[in-house]
């Protein structure tokens, strides 16, 4: 069933379905009165604690709409649905809540809140019709298509996904990369702040990825601020981002007029893909940077008129009033990852951002884009200038010959990091011959909806989404290899492009075409159950759904709360010994301690303050222990910096030397595998990258071995086995 419905069907329709939710409501309700008050309250006392677990990202996810519905002009916002305007206010809000947030956080919150009042009386300013909005959701609902039989079917893996995707974000952050990274930063900003201000971020030398932009890390340090201990709303704001691009795929489909049973098909096949499960399970940036790229993509192609309508053509002077809303969303998908540059700035460029200008310049509409470019330069100048200012590099960590050619210890670190990761240039003959494992690295079958291409090609803007997936592919793959998580938008625009060729095959194809439809449905469907059930079937066994059912928020007012036990517990059964030694501080007065970490760089899984250094800077030990003669006076300039204990983790020291330990040392040392040898290696210290790297490693050698050896003989508390322990030891 496609296009409009007559307005009495719909009415109907929307009253067998209001009656349908109301009897369904009725039914659960008469069930949990029957099991007795007793079980009735401890339900409700659930509902209570995933309120106020959701409640921090909800305020922030209200808040970026607040300020970012000043983005979209009277002009422009009546080219778009009402869908459309939650979807893009909140994308924008996105962009201009973390300039706000980071204008707190460093200037005055004051000056934050002034520019709250701004960009609300700027709505007000460009006419935002909010008395017309009412009118908008209506018509909404009232266009809404019923979907058939096997098109409400898919609704029940859709729900399951959707509270999967819930239940993990109740669950503490386990991810390296989230708990280094993403929320690691965030932990030395926390620290700034309790020292007097609202927010503080500050910069810092010892966390190589906390020197990157972070538009929507801010955006998680605000939900966790606005939480209190509960920090919840970082995993929560990523499932919003995730749900968020779900909604635009279902949007994007519907402009297209592709009927409704085909769209849910495309919402789980984005909810149950690979990729799209990986970043549900921690606080990735990947799903927020995701729907930023898709929204300047989607507004570009109504601005650029490439989007096919359902009611005729926009007006011109409509479409161009769009632009400013795309420019914010463009420079604000450019300041919040790297790779968005990297992969998909040109497509973009190319293929819409162009054509849409030229459109606008031929129709003399300057207005829109002067404020296109003042928009997108926004986030821009604030990210890369916070770089600037901070480190005299607005690109930090990279590039550094270019911006700061005089400062040796950088460029080494930036070159450190590239041969770490891209050990192959692209002119070596090396990296040609493993051409092909590159390629097949993306996973083909991920292409599968592409069967359709034949008819997807019938579309202009098909075209040109499929040509900005093959060059973006092209980019990723190619040029660097990278992680297939970056590459989640043209993921999405594959999901768009097959329901739209499968919708229309079974609509104009024929009784082959549908068969082919059909078989494709079921087999496409059969194969995103099968991945809900696999990921089903893991987060049980770690423990995930258990963990929310003993969630207990609304009892836990104090630092010493029942929460600190139950996380504890996670991470014994998730993060193995290094989990067991945080479960054993967190619980353990854990406020009193101030914790020196060695070979580990995780600082968001300890309450208590650390100090730490990853693998690419300069160590923090040896910058304290600068000048001992011993590991004795080590230990007196630990305890005159303010820390209390150490924890030393061997087996990321393991790990550290498989991986970024160069040939020639391994070879010199006849080690072939450093797993199997790593016992048999008589100083591994001398592998360490911020050890053997620094110029006082060789007069600090020995004094630190002391220290290290020292460390072990007082620990209290030793997990693994030798020689990869990890242990906790008081100075």
């Amino acid at each position: 069933m496609t296009g409009e419905q007559p307005p009495a069907r719909n009415a109907a329709s929307n009253r067998l379905n209001l009656a349908a939710v109301l009897l369904i409501l009725a039914a659960f309700g008469a069930v949990f009165l029957s099991q007795g008050d007793e079980r009735f309250w401890a339900i409700a006392g659930r509902l209570t604690n995933w309120v106020l677990a959701l409640w921090g990202a909800v305020i922030v996810a209200l808040g970026a709409s607040l300020v970012g519905g000043f983005a979209i002009p009277r002009r422009g916002l009546k080219e778009l649905s009402f869908d459309e305007t939650v979807l893009f206010v909140f994308a924008a809000g996105s962009v201009v809540l973390p300039v706000i947030v980071f204008t707190g956080a460093v200037v005055s919150v004051p000056l934050a809140w002034g520019l709250v009042v701004g960009c609300v009386a700027l709505k007000f300013w460009v006419r935002w019709p909010l008395t017309k909005s009412h009118e908008k959701l209506f018509a909404y609902f009232r266009g809404v298509d019923r979907p058939s039989v096997p098109g409400g079917l898919v609704m029940v893996p859709v729900g399951v996904a959707v509270m999967m995707l819930l239940a993990v974000s109740l669950t503490p952050p386990l991810l390296y990369d989230v708990t280094e990274y993403h929320l690691g930063a965030l932990s030395t900003y926390q620290a700034a702040s309790d020292k007097g201000a609202n927010f503080a971020f500050v910069p810092m030398a010892f966390n190589f990825y906390g020197r990157f932009p972070f538009p929507v890390e801010s955006l998680y340090f605000l939900g966790a601020w606005l939480s209190g201990p509960a920090d919840f709303a970082p995993k929560l704001l990523n499932a919003f981002y995730v749900l968020s691009c779900g909604a635009l795929i279902l949007a994007w489909l519907r402009r297209a007029n592709v009927p409704p049973g085909w769209r849910l098909l495309a919402l789980l096949g984005w909810l149950a893909h690979p990729l799209v499960l990986e970043i549900s399970l921690d606080a990735y940036i990947d799903a927020g940077s995701a729907f930023l790229v898709l929204s300047g993509l989607y507004v570009l192609a109504l601005a650029g008129g490439f989007m096919h309508e359902e009611k005729g053509e926009q007006s011109a002077e409509g479409k161009a009033w769009l632009l400013p809303l795309a420019g914010l969303l463009t420079g604000g998908a450019l300041a919040t990852k790297y790779t968005v540059a990297h992969l998909f700035l040109l497509p973009m460029l190319v293929l819409f951002l162009v054509p849409a200008l030229r459109r606008c310049i031929r129709e003399k509409q300057w207005i829109p884009i002067g404020w296109a470019v003042l928009l997108g330069a926004v986030p821009l100048a604030v990210w890369l200038g916070k770089n600037w200012v901070w480190y005299g590099n607005p690109l930090e960590p990279f590039f550094e010959g270019l911006f700061k050619p005089g400062d040796v210890a950088a460029i080494a670190r930036e070159k450190f990091y590239i041969e770490s990761h891209y050990p192959q240039s692209f002119l070596s003959a090396q990296y040609w011959m493993k051409l092909s494992t590159r390629l097949g690295s993306f996973g083909w079958p991920w292409l599968a909806p592409l069967v359709a291409l034949p008819v997807i090609a019938q579309r202009r803007l098909n075209v040109r989404l499929l040509v900005f997936v093959v060059m973006s592919y092209m980019l990723w793959n190619l040029v660097r290899e990278s992680q297939p998580r970056f590459m989640l938008p043209s993921v999405a625009l594959i999901i768009i492009l097959g329901a739209s060729g499968l919708g229309e095959l079974c609509r104009n194809g024929g009784r082959v075409g549908k068969m082919a439809a059909a078989v494709a449905a079921l087999g496409l469907g059969t194969a995103c159950c099968g991945n809900l059930v696999l990921q089903f079937a893991k987060l049980n066994g770690s423990g995930i759904f258990d963990y929310a059912l003993k969630l207990d928020v609304a009892n836990s007012n104090r630092r010493d709360w029942q929460l600190d036990r139950l996380r504890a517990d996670f991470y014994r059964k998730n993060l193995g010994s290094i989990g067991e030694v945080a479960a054993d501080i967190n619980t353990s007065r854990p406020l009193e301690k101030r914790v020196m970490l060695v070979y580990e760089a995780r600082p968001y899984i300890f309450v208590s303050r650390t100090v730490y250094n990853t693998v690419f800077d300069d160590s923090e030990l040896l910058r304290i222990a600068k000048g001992a003669k011993s590991g004795d006076e080590i230990v007196a300039k630990l305890k005159e910096a303010g820390l209390t204990h150490v924890v030393v983790n061997r087996e990321e020291l393991r790990r550290f030397i498989e991986q970024y330990a160069r040939s020639w040392q391994l070879e010199k040392l006849g080690i072939e595998n450093v797993r199997a040898q790593f016992g048999g290696i008589a100083a591994p210290e001398d592998l360490y990258p911020p050890f053997y790297r620094s110029p006082d490693w060789e007069a600090l050698r020995g004094p630190v071995r002391e220290f290290l050896a020292m460390m072990r003989k007082r620990a209290i508390v030793v997990k693994g086995r030798a020689p990869e322990e990890v242990y906790l030891a008081p100075l």
